[in-house]
């Protein structure tokens, strides 16, 4: 398997041991997930692309091991941290809707090419942006300059 799709697992609140082959994770609609209340299970190495959203009990975004390309964060009201870095493999981070959010790692890889922070109003600053982003949009995050 390669891809596992989470969306509205209401009743689901950790997640499940995940299969050595996935490359993609989208958990959605999942009111009752809390990665930190119970042990996380170890990532796959391949998973390239994840999602979180509408996760009202996320916290922070899990460790990624290298070779994440594409993170995004979309209405996880409670979500307050990134992790303290990013996997140099990332091209795309997006931060939708998660008002309590209030940082960004302070280094962000060079290999990214997206960051959209949109509606995050607590987001108080961006770390240095790489050479190679593209695209940047920061919109509804009145902190930021």
């Amino acid at each position: 398997m390669t891809e596992l799709d989470l969306t509205g697992c209401k009743q689901l609140e950790r997640l499940p041991r995940l299969p050595n082959s996935l490359s993609f994770l989208r958990c959605g609609d999942c009111p009752k997930l809390d990665l930190y209340s119970t042990r996380l299970p170890p990532l796959p190495t391949v998973l390239t692309h994840v999602y979180f959203e509408g996760c009202p009990k996320l916290r922070k975004i899990p460790t990624l091991l290298e070779g994440a390309m594409k993170v995004c964060c979309a209405d996880c009201p409670n979500l307050v941290n990134m992790p303290a870095s990013l996997p140099e493999s990332l091209t795309e981070l997006v931060c939708f809707n998660c008002p309590k959010l209030e940082s960004l790692p302070a280094s962000l890889p060079e290999s990214l090419t997206e960051l959209v922070c949109f509606n995050c109003p607590k987001l108080e600053s961006l770390p240095p942006l790489p050479r190679s982003l593209r695209r940047l949009v920061k919109e509804g995050c009145p902190r930021l300059a």
